[in-house]
């Protein structure tokens, strides 16, 4: 059957000062129950040795809340000078409640209870410093990812056991791609016949897992192609950078240990600021136009995605895109100039 789901929501709506101050506020909770989920991978199901596929059965369990609200002042300065403001906010967050997971020994392992699609990650420790460790930790086969050598990341036993093993040593890290804060904040000016808005927009609590050419050094492609280094690279371990280094040692290929899509070394925050719109107009007077038979001339230039402030420093991806290896069209920067003529 379809899902379902049980909401409630809470809203305010308010004017102040003759309107020129107006407010709306929305509480929304939401609990989504009978989830068609599919039992395989990480749910309990049929074993393969049936020679049969689970069927898709209604158990999955989803809980959302958050909160919306946008604030507007609109007002006037003398009798050529108006204003217009209206900041937005929202924050929205869910939560795992039920999805038939298999039972782990290790609570962090666990899907329930985390965000939808959160990141399951290996947790980056530290670089092997010199080959005496990269030989200690290859002779106790620390990790399975081929053999170590000074430079290449080392992760977190998080269960203690000596080895890095995919049912114990990954646990939720970050947000969801899906932001859970967005907000905006558009600003009207208007002085005679001069018009001037602009657009900022933003996101934050967001993370982006990034791998492949968007990430790795030397990435393997078809037909033996071999991808190209990046500007974070520069920053990669050597015995001189030991102290300050942000990358693993390169590699020219396939290296499942520092290349891993897995690992918390290439989760970024997806958190960013930007001036999405802006645009500047000038309406030509009546008495001017009138001569010509027309009502309303503006002409404008306007300019959208101009500037983007993010936190992905050397990584040249937009804090927009999905998760993954960066190979689709990016957003642009679009600059547009009319003229408006009406008859």
């Amino acid at each position: 059957t379809w899902e379902k789901a049980k909401k409630l929501n809470i809203g305010i709506d308010a004017n102040f000062l003759k309107q020129r101050l107006r407010f709306s506020f929305d509480y929304f909770h939401e609990n989504r129950y009978d989830i068609l989920t599919e039992l395989k991978d990480d749910k309990l199901g049929f074993p393969d040795i049936v020679g049969k596929d689970a069927p898709r059965i209604n158990s999955g369990k989803v809980k959302n809340h958050g909160v919306e609200f946008e604030v507007t002042w609109s007002d006037k300065i003398g009798r050529d000078f108006r204003y217009f403001i209206k900041p937005n906010f929202t924050f929205a967050r869910n939560r795992v409640d039920f999805m038939n997971e298999v039972m782990y020994e290790y609570a962090w392992r666990m899907k329930t209870g985390q965000a939808l699609d959160a990141n399951m990650l290996y947790v980056f420790d530290h670089f092997v410093a010199d080959q005496a460790e990269a030989d200690r930790l290859n002779a106790a086969k620390y990790q399975s990812w081929g053999t170590l050598i000074p430079g290449d990341a080392v992760y977190k036993d998080l269960d203690g056991d000596g080895k890095i093993t995919d049912q114990n040593d990954r646990m939720s890290m970050g947000y969801p791609r899906s932001p859970e804060i967005q907000f905006g904040l558009p600003i009207t000016l208007q002085y005679k016949g001069f018009d001037f808005s602009v657009l900022f927009q933003g996101a934050t609590n967001s993370t982006i897992m990034l791998k492949d050419a968007a990430v790795y050094d030397f990435p393997n492609f078809d037909q033996d192609k071999i991808g190209r280094v990046r500007p974070m690279h520069l920053d990669r371990w050597t015995p001189e950078t030991a102290a300050t280094a942000k990358y693993p040692a390169l590699h020219i290929g396939t290296h499942s240990n520092n290349k891993n899509e897995n690992s918390s070394l290439y989760m970024y925050d997806g958190s960013y600021v930007r001036l999405k719109n802006i645009e500047l107009g000038y309406t030509l007077p009546k008495k001017i136009i009138r001569v010509a038979g027309l009502s309303n001339i503006r002409v404008y230039a306007q300019a959208q995605n101009l500037a983007t402030w993010d936190k992905l420093g050397d990584v040249d991806v937009d804090p927009e895109m999905r998760n993954g290896g960066g190979d689709w069209y990016p957003i642009l920067k679009v600059f547009n100039f009319g003229v408006d003529i009406t008859f």
